[in-house]
């Protein structure tokens, strides 16, 4: 086969051209959801790091929230994931 370098480079080759030929396609897509998907992950594991409910309303206030806001969502019994998908966050 070669050495590892040239290994690297003829891989590196064609996953250039796969993604210059697929770019314009399905790739624009599979991409932009793999990025909603890492987005909602993150803001998850964000919420779930504010564990207490005066951690989570302070930091939604600091982020812009109204104080309605703040509460209701601060005082949510939904789970990480489904309140990860809120508007707010």
């Amino acid at each position: 086969m070669g050495t590892l370098d040239e290994m690297i480079k003829t891989i590196n080759q064609y996953t250039q051209g796969w993604i210059q030929y697929y770019k314009d396609g399905e790739l624009k897509t599979f991409l932009a959801k793999q990025m909603e998907y890492l987005r909602h992950r993150l803001r998850a594991l964000i919420w779930k790091r504010w564990k207490k409910v005066d951690t989570k309303y302070r930091q939604l206030k600091a982020r812009g929230a109204s104080h309605k806001e703040a509460m209701t969502y601060a005082n949510s019994r939904k789970q990480y994931w489904r309140i990860s998908k809120s508007k707010l966050l």
